[in-house]
C-alpha cells in the first residue's frame, strides 16, 4: 500500500491521529490481557493435571486384570494381591514359609519347603522356583474369579448380603479406622500403606463387601444341598476307616539315645552307632512285651515294667491307657494301617516301628457311633446380675467387681419368675422365643428368639455346653445354669428344642456337600476366564 493511500485510509476512518494512537494502545492492552488469561488457564490445567496424576487418579484406573468380560483396575487387584501377601507374612512369622518382606516380590522365589508346607498345612498350591509376585498374582486372580462367579450366582438366585454380613463389613472397616488412628494415619492413608498407592476406601469397601457376599452365598449353596440316608450310608461305607470309632491300647517305647552333654554343658549329638543301639534296645523291649501279651498277660501289667518310674503307678489302673478314638484322629499315626485293617479282631497284638521308637498295640474293637449327635438346637434367656461400681486400677484400667451373693440371688429370682411365666403357658419353642426377645440380655440372640445351634466346638462356657449336649436331653427340657464368667455374670434359662444330625451323618453330609459345591464352582469357572494385563499388573507388583 502506498503512503498516500494509507494516509487517505487513516483520514477516512474519522479519527484524529491522537485518537488513533489511543485506540491502538487499548487494543494492545486487550490483546495482552487475553494472552495472559490463556497462559493462566493453560498453567492451571497443567497444575490440576499434575495434582491429579500425583493423586494416582489415572494410575489406579489402569486395567490390571480381566475376569470374563469385566475389567479390574490396579486397585481391585491390589486388594487380593496384598491380602495374599499378608497371609504369607503371617505364615512366615510362624516359620511355615520363607519370605523376606524387605525384598521385592519378583526378586525372591518359593523354595521346596515353603511349597510343601503351603500344600500340606494351608491347602494352597505353589510351585518351587515360582516368584512370590507370580504366586500373589495367581491368588489375586483366583480370588477375583471366585468373587465374580459367586456374586453373579447370588444375583441370579436373588440372594443378597445378610444383615450379619453387612455388620461384618462395617466392623472390618471400623477396625481399619481404629488401626489407622492408632498409627497416626487417616483411613485413606492407612489403606494405601497396607494395600499400595492405588487403594481407595471405596475400592476397599467394594471388595470387602463382595468377598463377604461370595463367601456367604457359597455357604448358602452348600447348606441347601441335601442327601438321602442311602447316600450318607454309601459315603460312610467308603470312608469307614476314618469315620469308625476304634477301641485299642498303645504303649510307646522310645528308641532315642540318652541325652549327653560335654564338660561345658552343651548337648552332644549322638553318633549313628548310639542311635542304632538305642533303637535296637527299644525293639528288644517291645518284642519282649509283645510275647508277654501273646502269653495272655494283661496289657497294663506288661507295660508297667517298661514305663518310666514316675508313670508306673498309672498302670495299676486296668482302665488306664485304653483309647476310644475316631479313625480320622489316628490316620496320621504309624500304626493306622494295622489298626484299621478289616481283619482286626478283639485281642490282636503287634509291634509297629516308628521313626524314633516302637509301638506295642492291642486291638479291642471298632464300630460306627450311631448315638452321638453333632449339634443341639436350643433357646436361652440370659439375666445379668447387677454388679458394684467399677474400680479404678493403678495402671489406669478399671475392673468391675463380681456380683455379690445377693446380686446373684436377685438374678436367679428373676430367671425363675420368667421360667414360671413360660411354664404357665403352652411351653412351646415359639412361646419361649417371645420371652427371650422380651427378657434376654444376650445381644447375640435376643433378636432371634434366643436360638443357638450348639456343637462341641461352640465357644460357650462348659456348664452351658455340657447341659445342651447331654445325650439324655429331650425336646422341651428346661435348665437353669449359673454363669460365673467375667463380664457374663448371671443366670441362663435354657430350652432344649431338638437334636441336630448324628456326628457320622453330619460328617458325610459336610463332605458330600463340600465336594459338590466345589464341583459346582468349578463348572462355572470356564465362563469367567482370568487374564493379567501386564502394564497394570506391573503397578500392582510395584
Amino acid at each position: 500500500m502506498s503512503a498516500s493511500r494509507e494516509k487517505k485510509q487513516r483520514q477516512g476512518d474519522g479519527l484524529s491521529e491522537k485518537q488513533r494512537r489511543e485506540a491502538e494502545e487499548v487494543q494492545k492492552a486487550r490483546s495482552k490481557k487475553i494472552l495472559y488469561t490463556v497462559i493462566g488457564i493453560v498453567c492451571a490445567v497443567l497444575v490440576i493435571a499434575l495434582l491429579v496424576w500425583n493423586s494416582n487418579f489415572f494410575q489406579r484406573r489402569t486395567v490390571a486384570a480381566t475376569v470374563g468380560d469385566k475389567q479390574y483396575t490396579v486397585g481391585d487387584v491390589a486388594f487380593y494381591y496384598n491380602n495374599a501377601k499378608q497371609t504369607i507374612r503371617n505364615y512366615a512369622n510362624y516359620g511355615l514359609v520363607t519370605y523376606n518382606a524387605s525384598l521385592a516380590d519378583d526378586q525372591q522365589t518359593i523354595d521346596d519347603t515353603t511349597a510343601q508346607n503351603l500344600s500340606l498345612y494351608v491347602g494352597l498350591t505353589a510351585e518351587a522356583g515360582q516368584t512370590y509376585a507370580q504366586f500373589f498374582q495367581d491368588r489375586a486372580l483366583e480370588a477375583l474369579q471366585n468373587e465374580a462367579l459367586l456374586c453373579a450366582a447370588a444375583a441370579e438366585d436373588g440372594y443378597t448380603l445378610s444383615d450379619a454380613g453387612k455388620q461384618s463389613v462395617e466392623e472390618s472397616v471400623t477396625s481399619y479406622k481404629q488401626s489407622a488412628t492408632d498409627y497416626g494415619y487417616t483411613l485413606a492413608a492407612y489403606l494405601r500403606a497396607v494395600y499400595g498407592p492405588y487403594m481407595t476406601e471405596s475400592t476397599f469397601r467394594e471388595h470387602l463387601t463382595n468377598s463377604t457376599l461370595a463367601s456367604e452365598y457359597a455357604q448358602h449353596y452348600q447348606e441347601s444341598l441335601t442327601y438321602s440316608d442311602e447316600e450318607l450310608t454309601a459315603y460312610y461305607q467308603e470312608h469307614a476307616d476314618t469315620m469308625d470309632t476304634f477301641d485299642f491300647r498303645a504303649f510307646y517305647i522310645s528308641g532315642a539315645p540318652a541325652a549327653k552333654t560335654d564338660a561345658d554343658g552343651n548337648t552332644v549329638e549322638a553318633t549313628d552307632a548310639e542311635k542304632a543301639a538305642a533303637m535296637g534296645l527299644a525293639k528288644t523291649q517291645a518284642d519282649a512285651m509283645l510275647r508277654r501279651l501273646q502269653d495272655g498277660e494283661a496289657f497294663n501289667a506288661a507295660a508297667k515294667d517298661y514305663a518310666a518310674e514316675d508313670a508306673k503307678a498309672n498302670y495299676d489302673d486296668p482302665d488306664y491307657n485304653r483309647q476310644t478314638r475316631l479313625g480320622s484322629a489316628v490316620a496320621s499315626y504309624d500304626y493306622a494301617e494295622w489298626l484299621t485293617d478289616s481283619a482286626r479282631k478283639d485281642g490282636d497284638v503287634t509291634v509297629v516301628e516308628s521313626s524314633s521308637g516302637y509301638y506295642v498295640l492291642q486291638f479291642h474293637g471298632r464300630w460306627l457311633d450311631d448315638t452321638t449327635h453333632y449339634s443341639a438346637d436350643i433357646r436361652h434367656i440370659l439375666v445379668m446380675a447387677e454388679t458394684g461400681e467399677p474400680v479404678q486400677n493403678e495402671d489406669g484400667t478399671t475392673t468391675t467387681p463380681e456380683p455379690t451373693e445377693e446380686q446373684y440371688a436377685a438374678a436367679k429370682a428373676k430367671i425363675e419368675s420368667i421360667q414360671a411365666e413360660f411354664e404357665a403357658g403352652d411351653r412351646t419353642a415359639d412361646s419361649f422365643a417371645k420371652l427371650a426377645e422380651t427378657y434376654s440380655e444376650d445381644p447375640g440372640s435376643n433378636t432371634n428368639g434366643g436360638f443357638y445351634k450348639v456343637t462341641q466346638s461352640t465357644s460357650f462356657f462348659a456348664d452351658f455346653k455340657n447341659w445342651c449336649l447331654d445325650e439324655s436331653r429331650q425336646s422341651g427340657d428346661l435348665g437353669v445354669i449359673q454363669n460365673t464368667q467375667s463380664s457374663q455374670w448371671g443366670y441362663h434359662l435354657i430350652y432344649f428344642q431338638d437334636w441336630g444330625p448324628l456326628v457320622w451323618k453330619n460328617t458325610a453330609q459336610s463332605a458330600l456337600s463340600s465336594a459338590d459345591t466345589n464341583a459346582w464352582i468349578e463348572s462355572r469357572m470356564p465362563s469367567y476366564p482370568t487374564a493379567a494385563v501386564e502394564k497394570g499388573m506391573a503397578k500392582v507388583i510395584g
